[in-house]
């Protein structure tokens, strides 16, 4: 770096926030001039305004000089008049106005059937009290269009677009007055004329009236019972459930009374509760006591083991005495072990 030089701070002044604040303030000075300036203007509009209406007459003067140097000035001349005038001019202008006017008879003649006077027109007729009032308007009508008609300019005077404007006058007063005939026929041919009704005696009402109740009441009941039948057919087979078993049946009425009814009626209470026997128990042949065992050999209940050993001394004593009937009585034991095991 020389020497001498400063170093310049890295943040920009543009972006600065005092040079945003100064930029501000001088857009707002501009726009404060120029309110200024606007108002001055408004002040001096006024100002020529109010003082118009005074300056009138002198307008008016210049207006009028200006107008006669313009009349002064010669208008340059047309084309038209300029130029010589052909041989064939206007040759065709006849023959383009009857095709127009062709054209146009056409397209009324076809819209809707046609809208010209035929000799017999069935739709409308005119009906004959009429006749008067009808010759009395067209009189009146035919002086106003002879005022019109004097009132009018010559057709030497006329323009070929006064000549065309007329003639569509005309054209569509004659639509209008058509159409008007035309719906006023069409209405009194669709209305329906008074008597029309057959005249009848009340004797032959009242029979059509009596044919025609029963005409009704028959389709009625027809449609009855096509109605039953529907409803036959679309109807489920009901099952009536049987209660079986006990019910109970309650009745209320109006004094107050409750009535309770059991079908079947219950049986008595001995039935529904009946008295248990005592239990036997088996006595001791020995002791008479209450017996807890038996012996399988003699098939005697006996209570304890010395009433056993006493049961089997007595049986040891009744076998010597009896040795036969105890050689039987083995023999038959023996015969039911056989006839056992076979049958197993």
């Amino acid at each position: 770096m020389h020497k001498g030089c400063s170093k310049v701070p890295s943040t920009s002044v543009v972006g600065s926030p005092s040079v945003k604040r100064k930029r501000m303030i001088s857009n707002l000075e501009i726009e404060e001039d120029e309110e200024i300036t606007t108002s001055d203007e408004e002040r001096e509009a006024t100002a020529n305004a109010n003082k118009e209406p005074e300056n009138d007459d002198d307008e008016d003067d210049a207006e009028e000089e200006e107008e006669d140097d313009e009349e002064e000035t010669p208008l340059p001349e047309a084309l038209a008049v300029t130029r010589s005038r052909r041989a064939n001019a206007g040759r065709r202008m006849a023959e383009l106005m009857a095709q127009q006017t062709n054209e146009k008879d056409d397209f009324y003649g076809t819209l809707y059937g046609g809208f010209e006077e035929l000799e017999h027109d069935e739709d409308f007729e005119s009906p004959p009290h009429s006749s008067d009032e009808e010759a009395a308007e067209d009189e009146v009508d035919s002086d106003f269009d002879k005022e019109e008609e004097e009132d009018e300019p010559t057709p030497a005077e006329e323009d070929p677009e006064q000549i065309e404007r007329r003639r569509k006058r005309l054209n569509q007063k004659r639509l209008l007055e058509h159409n008007k005939n035309w719906a006023i026929a069409r209405i009194n041919r669709k209305a329906v004329p008074e008597n029309a009704c057959d005249p009848k005696t009340q004797r032959e009402r009242l029979e059509e009236a009596k044919h025609t109740a029963e005409l009704n009441i028959a389709s009625l009941k027809r449609f009855e019972d096509m109605e039953l039948e529907r409803r036959k057919r679309h109807q489920k087979p009901t099952k009536r459930l049987a209660l079986d078993g006990p019910r109970v049946r309650e009745l209320w009425t109006r004094d107050g009374k409750h009535f309770i009814t059991f079908v079947p009626e219950p049986p008595p209470a001995e039935q529904c509760f009946p008295k248990l026997k005592p239990r036997e128990f088996r006595v001791c042949a020995i002791s008479g006591q209450r017996a807890r065992y038996i012996d399988p050999v003699t098939r005697l209940p006996y209570a304890d083991m010395d009433a056993f050993r006493v049961l089997r001394e007595k049986y040891r004593q009744f076998l010597e005495t009896d040795h036969e009937h105890f050689q039987q009585r083995q023999q038959q034991q023996q015969q039911q072990r056989k006839k056992s095991t076979a049958n197993d």
